[in-house]
């Protein structure tokens, strides 16, 4: 993993670099998680399916509130609660 930390804020990302032995590279599936230590909020882009034009207002909600089924749009940003820090993914 590469970390990036700058003054408003840390990025992440996976790297895989190029070995003799592996020439072709299937990722099966990604499961990074995110993890609270209690309830935070997030304003969250809700598509409710996938033939949408993602435009629509982001609400505020609970991060319990959205479902492994639930179908939202990133950016994702969390208020962390306890001082003025947020948190943002977004694929790119």
């Amino acid at each position: 993993m590469i970390f990036r930390a700058y003054n408003e804020g840390v990025a992440l990302r996976y790297f895989l670099p190029e070995q003799e032995a592996i020439k072709d590279f299937a990722l099966a599936a990604e499961n990074t998680g995110f993890y609270f230590a209690r309830e935070v909020e997030a304003y969250v882009l809700n598509m409710g399916r996938f033939n949408t034009h993602n435009e629509a207002e982001y609400l505020r909600t609970r991060l319990s509130e959205i479902k492994p089924s639930s179908i939202i749009n990133v950016p994702l940003v969390v208020e962390v609660p306890g001082g003025p820090w947020w948190g943002c993914w977004r694929r790119i």
